[in-house]
């Protein structure tokens, strides 16, 4: 490179151009940092390009001040800063959209150029293989090189004639450069608009028929759809002909369902006066006459899911416009929303239809079951009837059984003219007390085990009786069924914060009992699983059956109660279970690890539950509670030292948990168990955790468990409790 000496003047300009580079970026500096967020990331790269260009300006500005002399090699460096500088403030006015501006070209423009740079590069190829030629044959292939550039000016003009090409070239120059002709946000949402509230096949059709007419500016639009037998065509919607016009037509003419199966392998709308593909020919050959007369022109196939639902035919515009590659890409959108649209409210048929034969096949099953109660109830008289024949208050009663058995029946009878109607409930003010007494009294001597009515005071209810008595005289039966001779049904009225009940007992521990009590109930859409009792002392001193019973009613009897109602729940996508576990199905203690063995199954069955059903929509939570104020305690099963046996090793461990216990518990006592009924309510009606602990016990006990290792937690509650075991 050259060295020029500085005089005076390139001193000034340089110490200048220094001192000025510098304030430049102090304020750059300043600059960068005053921003923030979005703001700071879309002018980062600008500050630095424009910066980096003026550091680049300090550095040659005190080399020429150092050796006073320009040296003209850095001018290399200070170019290759300006262009790194350009780059970066090219991607900053990308952050900054400054340059979002579209430009649109001529369409004649881009297809010509499109067409004169395949002409040349075809040319250039051509060339290219002449010289090949040439280069390899010396000039003895003179003639083989022009026949080569015959064949290639003969190949370039087969392909600017064909119609594949220009239309790819066309849809490529309208996707890429060409503005658009429609806003499809506006043409989206005017489509919604029109179909979002219509609810069958044939108004749908109608509509996208008249939107279709005028969005596109023409007079005849019409939608073929196929039957269910996909061999029929029927008229879905048109802007030119009735339904019976066209029903016609089509039923004696086949048209409509060629057309409909030559459409099958079509993507995009079909121009039939300017497709010349041989099915197309053939179709324009043999239904001259439909196209005319239905006045097609354009078709597009209605396909959804891969599967062909109909057809939609246009003419031509009123203007006599030709549609171009933007209008069929519209039309295509069109029809593909029509087809979704037309699929969902054929498959919501479907599932009316369905869910209509569902109620029927229930409505029967409930029709069946009460004959099968009134039968039930006319076999058990009859059973007595022998042994108890010359009893007269016997045969009054069985006379009054027979007679009500045949009212019902011709009660049940009389109601089935209504099966098409809208069942409407007669309610009346009833004395639910005395209509429970009325329908244990018609069971006397029909049921084998025994009965054991416990009614409180309620008030008058305001319900249909005689429906209410068919769920009481339901549910008895079939409990009656669960526990077999020598069991006991308890029935139990009473009223809790304004609600009356009506009680059955249960045995979660019997698959029939709980099998016919849920479907007896009906829908059920919480289910809270509270049966449980503990079997209490040292597990060497337990036996297996006492395993088998604690297990059975704390683990089996919740399993079978949650696979009597998951199913519904599932299908119904809602539904809420509650698990009553305890604090012991966290923390095991001595003495009760039967019991918490038995917890800790149903905390893991109830937190697998919850990740298996939460997907359908079914809710799973756990209620822990601590010592809650219930009689629970008072049903345990004691066992060996448990039970008082004194001559137990493990004897002095029972005092010492005892005092324990009382320690443990506090001075304030035991949590009140509506404390208990709250965390359930708040679990039914928010359910926003899998677990609800219940109690300040529960809680302190699980907080510690699960802040210590296993060493610090046993010596943290020895020391707290007080046990030396």
């Amino acid at each position: 490179g050259w060295l020029l000496l500085l005089g005076w003047p390139g001193y000034t300009f340089y110490i200048s151009l220094l001192l000025g580079s510098g304030l430049i970026l102090m304020n750059f500096e300043r600059t960068l940092r005053a921003f923030t967020g979005s703001m700071q990331w879309q002018i980062k790269f600008m500050v630095l390009g424009i910066g980096g260009l003026f550091a680049v300006n300090i550095y040659t500005s005190s080399q020429a001040l150092l050796f006073s002399s320009v040296n003209t090699t850095l001018d290399l460096v200070s170019s290759a800063a300006l262009i790194v500088a350009a780059v970066l403030v090219i991607v900053s006015f990308v952050r900054l959209r400054i340059l979002n501006v579209d430009i649109y070209l001529s369409q004649t423009f881009l297809y010509n150029s499109i067409t004169v740079m395949v002409v040349g590069l075809y040319l250039l190829a051509a060339s290219v293989l002449a010289t090949v030629v040439n280069y390899l044959g010396g000039r003895q292939s003179i003639a083989l090189a022009v026949f080569v550039l015959f064949l290639s000016f003969l190949g370039l003009i087969i392909l600017l004639l064909s119609d594949e090409l220009r239309q790819k070239v066309k849809r490529f120059i309208y996707h890429h450069f060409h503005r658009p002709q429609y806003d499809y946000r506006n043409e989206w949402k005017r489509f919604t608009q029109r179909t979002v509230s219509v609810l069958d096949i044939k108004n749908l059709s109608a509509s996208v028929a008249a939107m279709v007419s005028e969005t596109f500016g023409v007079s005849s639009v019409t939608v073929y759809l196929l039957d269910e037998t996909q061999e029929r065509v029927l008229l879905g919607g048109s802007t030119i002909f009735s339904e019976s016009q066209q029903a016609n037509k089509i039923s004696v003419e086949n048209a409509p369902a060629d057309l409909i199966r030559a459409l099958r392998d079509q993507q995009m709308p079909v121009d039939f006066d300017r497709i010349e593909a041989d099915w197309a020919r053939d179709f324009k050959r043999r239904h001259q006459d439909f196209l005319s007369e239905a006045q097609v022109r354009y078709c597009v196939p209605l396909m959804a899911n891969q599967q062909v639902l109909g057809v939609m035919t246009l003419n031509s515009r009123l203007t006599k416009e030709s549609f171009s590659v933007e209008d069929f890409d519209l039309l295509k959108m069109i029809a593909d929303q029509a087809a979704a649209n037309l699929l969902n409210i054929k498959l919501s048929e479907d599932l009316i239809q369905a869910k209509k034969m569902e109620a029927f096949q229930a409505l029967s099953a409930f029709f069946v079951h009460d004959l099968k109660n009134v039968a039930s109830t006319l076999s058990l008289t009859m059973q007595n009837l022998p042994a108890h024949f010359d009893d007269p208050d016997f045969r009054k009663d069985a006379m009054s059984t027979i007679s009500k058995s045949v009212a019902k029946i011709n009660d049940m009878c009389s109601r089935l003219s209504l099966l098409g109607k809208r069942p409407e409930l007669q309610k009346t003010k009833v004395d639910l007390n005395e209509l429970v007494t009325e329908t244990l009294a018609g069971l006397n001597g029909c049921i084998k085990a025994s009965l054991i009515q416990d009614t409180h005071p309620l008030p008058e209810l305001y319900i249909d009786p005689d429906e209410m008595q068919k769920v009481f005289l339901n549910l008895i039966l079939n409990a009656n069924e669960a526990v077999g001779e020598g069991g006991e049904i308890r029935v139990t009225t009473e009223q809790k914060n304004g609600w009356a009940l009506t009680l059955l007992s249960l045995d979660v521990c019997k698959d029939d009992s709980v099998r016919e009590a849920f479907r007896q109930a009906g829908e059920v859409d919480v289910l809270i699983n509270n049966a449980g009792f503990e079997v209490w002392g040292p597990l060497e001193e337990m036996a297996v059956g006492d395993i088998a019973d604690q297990f059975d009613t704390n683990v089996y009897g919740p399993l079978r109660c949650i696979n009597a109602v998951l199913p519904a729940m599932r299908e119904r996508g809602s539904g809420v279970i509650v698990n009553v576990s305890s604090v012991g199905g966290r923390v095991a203690a001595p003495l009760n690890g039967l019991y918490s063995a038995s917890k800790f199954a149903l905390e893991a069955l109830s937190e697998s539950l919850h990740y298996e059903v939460g997907h359908f929509g079914v809710r799973v939570h756990i209620v822990e509670p601590g010592a809650i104020e219930t009689p629970f305690a008072d049903n345990r099963r004691l066992v060996g030292a448990g039970a008082g046996d004194e001559t137990s090793p493990y004897r002095p461990l029972i005092g010492q948990w005892e005092e324990a216990q009382g320690r443990l518990i506090g001075e304030a006592g035991r949590t009140p168990a509506v404390a208990v009924a709250e965390a359930m309510l708040e679990a039914i009606e928010k359910g926003d955790k899998l677990r609800y602990p219940v109690g300040p016990d529960a809680q302190m006990v699980l907080m510690a468990r699960s802040q210590m290792d296993d060493e610090t937690f046993e010596s943290t509650m020895r020391q707290q409790l007080g046990l030396t075991w």
